[in-house]
């Protein structure tokens, strides 16, 4: 339970404070509007926490985490998963170099063994019946371009379309600067937990099974949550609560995927960390007024030189 300090509905980004402080939250509030001085309460199912740059994010679905530039290595991870068909999804890049994928499973009775093709699916649905059927094997898309970890592939146009049998890296493009998602079921002999092992080189991760994010809003009566507009004077390095600066821009350089810029607030200077935006990077100008809104942090050492604060 937390209440709202801030919603960023575009970049999916929440600033949540408890009583332990404040952080960034990265998920999809399913379509309803959070406001600030809301207090919620975040529900998951099948859901992973991942550390980014930003704060963390909450990862429906994710099994197996094995993204970044890296030689091959193995990531395993388990879920409860129900007899039957499951979602399934791999998703893998390489940037330079070697190149390499390997995606096995074991669970009740089942011993450690890549996963065949017999039990992946595709679903496609009939367009006169609406009916959905099931075939072998899974879609896959291809997409280009040079990451250091796995993009948002939903943001991007694939290169290249397919049905595959398996996780086979044959269907990419190119060997480097390259991305691969596959999507389908995988049928599950019995209910039970299953583990999943990715070997991959560079990042992967793998997502299993039915999964769910929920934000339910227990208060919608905008509280106060002691926002301040607090100038940078103290010379005490502490983290303090969500704040609320005015000031001047002496520079910035800002993009989608991130940025800073230098602010002056009364007699001093303010460094402000954005994290990525999702969209068209927004232009600073040089003297612009600008009220910024984040979690303050002194960063001025006890009885040290005076340097600049972080927001």
């Amino acid at each position: 339970m937390a209440d709202v300090c801030d919603a960023d509905e575009g970049a999916g980004v929440l600033a949540l404070r408890d009583a332990s402080g404040v952080e960034f939250i990265r998920l999809n509030p399913g379509g309803r509007k959070l406001e600030p001085g809301a207090t919620v309460c975040l529900e998951g199912k099948n859901c992973a926490i991942e550390l980014n740059s930003f704060g963390l994010a909450i990862v429906p679905g994710l099994v197996v985490d094995n993204d970044n530039l890296h030689g091959i290595r193995v990531e395993s991870g388990s879920v409860f998963l129900q007899a039957g068909l499951n979602p399934i999804s791999v998703e893998w890049f390489n940037a330079t170099g070697d190149f390499s994928l390997n995606v096995e499973y074991e669970g009740p009775e089942l011993p450690r063994q890549k996963i065949p093709d017999s039990v992946l699916s595709r679903a496609t649905v009939d367009p006169a019946t609406g009916k959905t059927n099931f075939s072998a094997g899974l879609d896959y898309r291809c997409y280009e371009g040079a990451w250091d970890k796995l993009p948002d592939f939903t943001k991007l146009r694939p290169q290249r379309t397919g049905v595959a049998t398996n996780y086979d890296l044959n269907v990419r493009t190119r060997n480097e600067y390259v991305g691969l998602q596959f999507d389908g079921f995988i049928n599950i002999p019995r209910d039970g937990r299953y583990t999943f092992h990715v070997a991959s080189d560079d990042g992967s991760c793998l997502f299993v099974g039915e999964s769910s994010v929920n934000s339910r809003v227990l208060n919608d009566r905008l509280v106060s949550l002691g926002l301040e507009k607090t100038p940078a004077t103290s010379v005490v390095a502490n983290v303090q609560g969500w704040v609320t600066l005015e000031g001047t821009v002496n520079f910035a350089s800002v993009w989608e995927t991130g940025g800073g810029l230098q602010m002056r607030v009364g007699d001093d200077d303010i460094r402000v960390e954005l994290f990525e935006s999702g969209g068209p990077a927004p232009d600073f100008s040089s003297h612009a007024s600008v009220r910024i809104s984040g979690v303050y942090q002194d960063a001025n050492a006890v009885g040290g030189p005076r340097v600049s604060a972080i927001l």
